[in-house]
């Protein structure tokens, strides 16, 4: 995941709020470079 989240920066997303933990799932939310957020997964 933290790949992805890299290539995704390099291509103009953000991760401005951050990674997310809960039961036992974790993500990323990120926005791209129009503002929508996206989660990666």
């Amino acid at each position: 995941m933290n790949a992805e989240v890299a290539r995704l920066k390099e291509l103009g997303a953000t991760d401005e709020r951050g990674a997310i933990e809960k039961q036992g799932e974790y993500w990323v939310r990120m926005n791209d470079p129009e503002g929508n957020e996206f989660c990666v997964q």
